[in-house]
């Protein structure tokens, strides 16, 4: 051993490895110390910290090859093994002196790893969950407000890249339930817990804040705030910073001037913009996407510079072109409007740039802008599940699954109660054809929201995609037909047509189109088609044909200018234009809908795919049974999500779909498949 000692002293080992040490605490200080101040993210300090260790052995190795000589670097075995090696960079010294320094040079790096190297699973850094907070008012109708503090407070915290928070969604699946402290944190994966009360007193409020440690229960940190409405926006800040410093975490500048803004100093605007929340966070109800813009618009109408409310009407009304309603109103230029007032007043603010990307996708299918914009957010709002999401659906319109797929599954880390999420993600795994994983998470979903009606139809469309019809219809039994909301209906007419009850069906259908549908929008085309596809499939030729017709007329009512063809809401519009007017009068596909759609399937982005087997459709109404049958040859080998489906073409759908009938009956094209698909 103590020759070795000896051979490292000799080769001045030691001594390179000591200086080195030196000079890598002092590059890890530098980075702890200026970087925060440049907005950069603390994951690179930590790399710097990674790339300092990985140098070690590197330094080991150079120091043991290589000697530092007054005619410059040589390898040590062309060196004269008698002559008397030079200190290195003039530096020479004693047994105990190199001693001190290479202890010392342990202890520095000690020092990097144990204050930068990342904790592991038992001592990671904080999580969270801000749970409901309870309303203490007495008055059910104002929910809205205490539900709206919880909100602004889990908002201000998820802004801090050293916390992980899960999103309000999951942790407000326990807002009627009471599990165990322990149990709860498991289920969400936190360390700590929030909660808080709020009392509404006329114009002023009571607000009690606490922070527990979820392994003891113990209170780390509580608060009681008295406030007037005109000044309730100062606590969340409070109570974000309380939480900082109670857990002792570092924040940036960026996110130090996040936590000390206040959205607004305007009472009523505040209270109209809570409200507007409450409306958003139901989306997924008919009326609601309407119910919050007006309360967005109000906010903002009260307050102009109120930036956060801004970028919420933004995003409602991007939902609103996305999901084709109310396209009479012109919201996508609401929406832009809306979005660069935003960015106007707060370009800094995550909010501002998820306002943007959205808008950018949904309604000018900017998808180079989008991803900017989503990625700045994932910068600014690191506990965004939101965020993560709508990366995913860039991602997917360029048809990456891969990473589709990852960042709806970093999305569900963050969100892990979200039903809807989870739901969402089975769909995800479906169009990629993976039919289990799709099972399993839809069952994930459905264990949180067991009732849910969209959950319900989500997890049987999947059983229809692999024709397992039985199981499909387990799930749909105990579901009412609900014919204001398409998602479900839909599938509650092609599970009838599946099984061979055309007269049900038409009938169901009929009672639909007669009825109010304002809440489904653009998408009572659907309605319609599934009505042709049930005469065409009683043979009643002329009554498929009108039904085609109604359909047309009730698209070109939206047909105003308002839709861009190359967004997801054009290129449904365009294409179901295409395949009415076909079904209609039985002509060529020469018109210009579908040359648009025939254009819009050689896009290259999941939108194609789309146009593609709607136009397969077309083509056999047409009698192009070749042309269709090249079409569903690619449909079947591809990831994508049917608009008619919300899945991947697959044979099933083939054999029980009616409309494909007459490729089926074709035995000459149907052997030709079968050869294609192996």
């Amino acid at each position: 051993m103590s020759g070795l000692f000896a051979e490292l002293r000799r080769r001045n080992v030691l001594r390179a490895l000591a200086i080195y040490a030196g000079a890598a605490w002092l590059l890890v200080q530098v980075a702890t110390q200026v970087f925060p101040f440049f907005d950069v993210p603390n994951w690179a300090v930590r790399w710097v910290v990674i790339g300092t260790l990985l140098g070690i052995p590197l330094v080991v190795a150079l120091a043991w090859i290589y000697e530092f000589t007054p005619d410059g670097l040589k390898r040590e075995r062309d060196l004269d093994p008698g002559l008397e090696r030079p200190p290195l960079f003039g530096v020479a010294l004693g047994r105990s002196g190199l001693l001190i320094v290479a202890v010392g040079a342990v202890l520095l790096l000690g020092d990097i790893v144990l204050r930068h190297w990342p904790a592991g699973p038992d001592a990671a850094m904080p999580s969270m969950a801000v749970m409901p907070f309870k309303n203490l008012g007495g008055a059910a109708d104002e929910s809205w407000f205490t539900d709206g503090i919880q909100d602004e407070i889990q908002s201000r915290l998820s802004k801090i890249g050293e916390f992980r928070v899960i999103s309000r969604s999951s942790a407000s699946y326990y807002a009627s339930r009471t599990p165990d402290l322990r149990q709860l944190a498991q289920q969400l994966g936190v360390s700590h817990i929030v909660e808080g009360s709020v009392q509404r007193r006329g114009e002023s409020a009571r607000i009690i804040v606490q922070l527990i440690a979820a392994n003891t229960g113990a209170q780390i940190w509580s608060e009681t705030y008295d406030r007037q409405l005109t000044n309730v926006f100062d606590v969340e800040s409070e109570v974000a910073l309380a939480i900082v410093d109670a857990l002792r975490a570092r924040l940036t500048p960026a996110e130090q001037r996040a936590l000390s803004t206040d959205p607004t100093h305007n009472a009523k605007a505040y209270d109209a913009y809570l409200r507007g929340m409450a409306a958003h966070r139901r989306v997924l109800e008919p009326g609601y996407l309407d119910e919050a813009a007006v309360w967005f618009a109000k906010a903002v109408e009260l307050d102009p510079g109120f930036a956060l409310a801004w970028a919420r009407l933004a995003r409602v009304n991007a939902d609103r072109a996305y999901f084709g309603l109310d396209l009479t109103e012109h919201p996508c230029e609401q929406a832009r409007h809306a979005a660069e007032t935003a960015w106007r007043l707060q370009p800094d603010d995550g909010e501002t740039d998820l306002a943007r990307g959205f808008v950018r996708f949904m309604c000018d299918n900017d998808l180079s802008g989008a991803e900017q914009a989503f990625a700045s957010a994932v910068q600014r709002l690191p506990n965004s599940a939101d965020a993560l999401r709508a990366i995913s659906q860039i991602e997917w319109q360029r048809s990456n699954w891969p990473g589709v797929l990852k960042h709806l599954h970093d999305a569900a880390e963050l969100d892990p109660r979200n039903s809807e999420l989870l739901s969402t993600y089975a769909l995800y795994l479906l169009a990629n054809r993976q039919f289990d994983p799709a099972r399993q998470m839809a069952a994930r979903a459905l264990a949180i929201s067991p009732d849910d009606a969209t959950l319900k139809v989500n997890a049987a469309l999947i059983e229809q995609a692999d024709g397992q019809l039985d199981a499909a219809q387990h799930q749909l039994d105990a579901l009412a037909l609900q014919p204001a909301v398409a998602d479900v209906f839909a599938f509650q007419m092609l599970q009838r047509i599946y099984r061979g009850r055309y007269q049900q069906a038409r009938s169901d259908l009929q009672a639909a189109l007669a009825g109010d549908l304002t809440t489904v929008g653009i998408g009572v085309a659907d309605y319609y088609v599934l009505l042709a596809t049930v005469e065409l499939a009683q043979g009643d030729a002329e009554a498929a044909r009108q039904a085609f017709a109604g359909g047309h007329r009730a698209l070109k009512t939206y047909d105003n200018g308002s839709i861009t063809d190359n967004s997801a809401a054009g290129v449904y519009l365009r294409s179901m234009l295409c395949l009415t007017e076909v079904g209609e009068q039985a002509s060529a596909l020469d018109g210009a809908d579908c040359i648009a759609t025939r254009r819009a399937s050689h896009s290259g982005d999941q939108f194609a795919l789309n146009a593609l087997e709607v136009l397969a459709q077309a083509e056999m109404l047409a009698g192009n049974r070749q042309a269709a049958l090249a079409a569903i040859t690619t449909l079947l080998q591809q990831p994508y999500m049917s608009g008619r489906y919300r899945a991947p073409l697959t044979p099933a759908l083939l054999r029980n779909d009616p409309i494909w009938a007459p490729l089926r009956d074709d035995a000459k094209l149907r052997q030709r498949l079968s050869r294609r698909l192996g």
